[in-house]
Order: C-alpha cells, then sequence, then structure tokens
C-alpha cells in the first residue's frame, strides 16, 4: 500500500501541476496577446533573472497599452524616439517582438536614471524589476528563450489547450 499510495500521490501531483502550468499560461497568452509557448519561454528567461512571471505580465500589459496610446508629439512617442523605435514601427509588430525589441533598445541605454525614466514611461512602476531580463538585451533573451527550449520546460500550444481543458473539466 505503501508504495502505491506514494506513485498515485506523486502522479496526482505531476498532473495537477500540469494543468495548473497550462491553464496559467493559457490565460496569459489571451491578457498578453503572446503566444504560451513564447511566455513559457520568456517565463524561464524571468526566472534566470529572478523576474516574477506576474511583474513581467503585468509589464507586458501595460506596455502594450502605452504603445497603442501613444498620440504624434505625445511623451510617449518621445520616449520611444528617445530609445530610437518608432510607435509606427512598434504597432506592426506581435507583442512578443515589441517587447524584445524594446528590451534591447533598453539595454543599450548606458545611464541607469534615464534608462529607468524611459523603461517606467513605457512599463509603468514594475519597470525596473525586469533590468536584470533585459540586461543582455535582445541576444540575452534569445539564449535564455532558447535554453529553455532545448532543456524541453516549455508547453506547446496542444499541451496547454489540453491542460486548459482538464482544468476547466475538473472546476
Amino acid at each position: 500500500f505503501g508504495a502505491g499510495a506514494a506513485i498515485t500521490t506523486s502522479l496526482a501531483a505531476a498532473v495537477n501541476l500540469f494543468q495548473e502550468s497550462g491553464d496559467s499560461l493559457d490565460s496569459m497568452s489571451k491578457r498578453t496577446g503572446i503566444s504560451a509557448e513564447h511566455l513559457g519561454e520568456l517565463a524561464y528567461a524571468a526566472e534566470l533573472s529572478r523576474v516574477s512571471i506576474g511583474e513581467m505580465e503585468s509589464s507586458i500589459r501595460k506596455m502594450a497599452k502605452t504603445i497603442g496610446s501613444a498620440k504624434p508629439g505625445s511623451q510617449i512617442e518621445k520616449t520611444f524616439d528617445a530609445l530610437g523605435l518608432s510607435v509606427a514601427d512598434l504597432l506592426k509588430m506581435d507583442p512578443i517582438d515589441q517587447f524584445t525589441a524594446i528590451a534591447d533598445a533598453l539595454s543599450g541605454v548606458e545611464n541607469i536614471t534615464t534608462r529607468t525614466a524611459l523603461a517606467m514611461g513605457i512599463f509603468g512602476r514594475s519597470a525596473t524589476a525586469l533590468f536584470p531580463l533585459f540586461e543582455g538585451g535582445a541576444r540575452g533573451m534569445a539564449a535564455m528563450r532558447q535554453q529553455a527550449r532545448e532543456l524541453g520546460v516549455v508547453m506547446s500550444a496542444d499541451m496547454v489547450r489540453a491542460a486548459a481543458v482538464l482544468n476547466d473539466q475538473l472546476d
């Protein structure tokens, strides 16, 4: 009985983790516009950088709102101009590409005060929490995302959908 109970408990815990992780990625994907697979990669990169997934999601949502509300001549447009980014170009990108382009641009700003002001103008109060993630720019983030794929820690879109369905059935 002891070994069987231990196996059953371990299996139940694994299923629960799968269901919760996948459902969380599915929900976050719907809130951010970033695919669940890319979010899984970013979650791994965030964890390596000691950035919480909650802070990252909040920042991505604020970023989307900031880009979407930019008007010609506005302070928001000036913020992006200071980073060498065009709001018009950002609007043509997927959110994951926007996030990466902004991270890359911010990583090139040497002065911490200027970087902080620019980042907060885009990501809000949680901007500075993202600095460790942005440290290596687009290349650094790409390397961490690739590492996540190579280690097999990224759930596929099918796995995420299955986990979300399982979560719905268990609720």
